[in-house]
């Protein structure tokens, strides 16, 4: 076998070992082989064909070697270990729909009461289903009206009903039956008065 062919094959083994380091955690053992392949191939080129196409040689893997690597980290999260490490959903998955968390965001808004004693979090009730929330602040007892103020994830943040709200948690008004001077304040007032 000639020397451009040996050359060939150690530059191919090594540009595969160098991609190969993102997907398979080897510590460092894997560049340390891609190195020695590297460096055996640009050998093979200075003995075999002279100092100047060795040369030419070096300075195509000095500008492939990073073209490969920066490739290989492309591709990386969509590998399967890049996904799981970058905690990414796995690509046409069939469960993240149906997980209980990614449907949380109807909640916002929606007024409910405290089940138990929140001083920071605690557990919620909204359309009689029960939920762990997080107080916006203020220490919430339990029975006391809340209402989810943002939902992010799977993190429910609520806060304590006004007075002026209560009315919408207990359902007994509806926007319709209430007098317009409660609905939209100062509007009916003189304002020459």
């Amino acid at each position: 076998m000639t020397p451009l062919l040996w050359a060939i094959l150690a530059l191919a083994l090594g540009l595969a070992l160098v991609a190969l380091e993102l997907f398979i955690p080897s510590g460092g053992l894997l560049s340390l082989l891609a190195i020695i392949a590297l460096v055996v191939s640009i050998s093979f080129i200075y003995r075999g064909y002279g100092f100047l196409i060795g040369t030419v040689y070096l300075a195509g893997i000095v500008v492939m070697a990073p073209l490969v690597l920066a490739g290989a980290v492309r591709w990386w999260p969509r590998t399967p270990m890049g996904r799981k490490i970058l905690n990414l959903p796995a690509t046409g998955d069939s469960a993240e729909p149906h997980s209980p968390f990614s449907q949380l965001d109807y909640l916002l808004g929606k007024h409910g009461h405290a089940k138990s004693k929140m001083v920071l979090s605690g557990s919620i009730v909204v359309d009689g289903k029960s939920y762990d929330a997080i107080s916006e602040g203020l220490m919430i007892e339990p029975g006391e009206g809340v209402k989810v103020v943002r939902v992010d994830g799977n993190r429910i943040v609520v806060r304590k009903v006004r007075e002026d709200e209560q009315f919408q948690e207990s359902g007994e008004q509806d926007i319709l039956s209430r007098p317009a001077s409660d609905v939209i304040p100062g509007a009916f007032e003189d304002p020459l008065a």
